[in-house]
């Protein structure tokens, strides 16, 4: 509740500049966690999965190229395994099977965006990096998954006994954001936009367990994890309060 105070607090600050010009936007898009191995499983690849983010950002002009904005979005994790057995000569396709529970964090973040390339007032190519506070909460899950892998060519089902357990760790991180964008001005105040954001962690979130026995014999708990760092991918819809509306330019600007 204190960190969304704070994210309100910000935006009134900067709309207490002046609205004039001032763009909000809404972005919807997938998430891209990057897993690290520590212990991996025998014929199995472990990872963490990302789901699908909201997020809302505001942006003040600076100059005619030069944007800072103000961002909050929140998303959830859960992770997955596959299974493939190693002697892919006796068997065929590998099956899939997950035990986990989701993850919820939090981000809040502050940065700017730069045009470097400006089409007629008609589209524009950008590049934006930002600072981002991030908050994550949740606990241990424990529960039992059966590996189903089906065995060609008779169709045999095959079980592989499991348990997938997910320890999230509760705290904070500050973490850099870059990336690039294109926006494309549609008529009146609206605008389209795609962007692609890659962030870079430095702090366990989450860490999956899988303890298993493979024929017959108990092996080492095989584990993964996820600092935060990851891919975005989002596209979004802007609306520019008051100010002029989107007119059709006669030059192309590069680096403005």
């Amino acid at each position: 509740m204190m960190k969304i105070t704070t994210f309100i607090i910000i935006q009134i600050l900067l709309c207490s500049i002046s609205v004039v010009g001032q763009s909000i936007s809404y972005y919807k898009g997938d998430s891209y966690p990057i897993s690290h191995n520590v212990v991996n499983a025998i014929g199995s690849n472990g990872q963490i999965i990302g789901n699908r983010i909201s997020l809302i950002q505001l942006e003040y002009p600076i100059i005619n190229s030069l944007n800072i904005t103000a961002s909050y979005w929140a998303h959830k994790t859960w992770t997955e395994f596959s299974i493939d057995h190693p002697d892919t000569s006796l068997f065929g396709r590998a099956g899939f099977g997950h035990g986990s529970t989701r993850i919820k964090q939090r981000r809040y973040g502050l940065g700017m965006q730069y045009d470097i390339l400006d089409f007629y007032n008609v589209l524009k190519v950008r590049l934006m990096g930002r600072v981002e506070y991030e908050k994550s909460f949740g606990g241990r899950s424990l529960s039992n998954s059966s590996i189903v892998r089906t065995l060609e060519p008779d169709d045999i089902i095959d079980y592989f006994p499991a348990i997938a357990s997910i320890q999230t760790h509760p705290g904070s991180q500050f973490l850099p954001t870059i990336g690039f964008g294109v926006k494309l001005n549609l008529p009146w105040r609206l605008s389209l936009n795609a962007d692609y954001n890659w962030t870079f962690g430095h702090r366990r979130s989450q860490t999956m367990f899988l303890e298993y026995s493979f024929q017959g014999e108990p092996q080492p708990t095989a584990e993964w994890f996820s600092d935060g760092t990851m891919r975005i991918v989002m596209v979004g819809v802007s609306l520019r309060i008051l100010g002029e509306k989107n007119n059709v330019s006669k030059t192309i600007n590069v680096f403005r």
